[in-house]
Parts: structure tokens; sequence; C-alpha cells
């Protein structure tokens, strides 16, 4: 595939400016722990399934009402 100037000199653009932000988080040394996002994302997904799995119980009393099933 072929890349038009435009194109060509976007994606240089966008390479340049991500080697700068590359290099100003490492001045800043604002890299962040690899282990520490690993748990985080791990505890965030957990939490996120379980309120999926927790969401019909939750609900299913106020859908029974809406449909006239309450008991």
């Amino acid at each position: 595939m072929h890349l038009s100037k435009a194109d060509a000199a976007h994606k240089v653009s966008a390479t340049e400016a991500n080697r700068r932000r590359v290099l100003a988080l490492a001045e800043l040394r604002e890299l962040v722990n690899a282990e520490a996002v690993a748990s985080a994302t791990e505890a965030r997904f957990r939490a996120d399934a379980e309120a999926l799995l927790n969401w019909p119980a939750s609900i299913s009393a106020e859908m029974a009402a809406e449909h006239g099933l309450a008991r």
C-alpha cells in the first residue's frame, strides 16, 4: 500500500509526537509501575464482573413489579 505525502507526513509527525511524549515522561520519571497497573486492572475487572453478576438479583423485583408479576 502506498501512502500519500500527507499520510506519510502525518505518520512521521505522529511518530515524532509519540517519541517526544515518551522522552518527556521519562524525564519527569512519571513512568508507571507495571505491577501496580496490573493489580489495579485486575481489581477493577473483578469489581465490574461482580456488579454484572449481581445486577439481575438487584433489578428483578423492580422489573417484576413493572410487569405486574410481583407477589
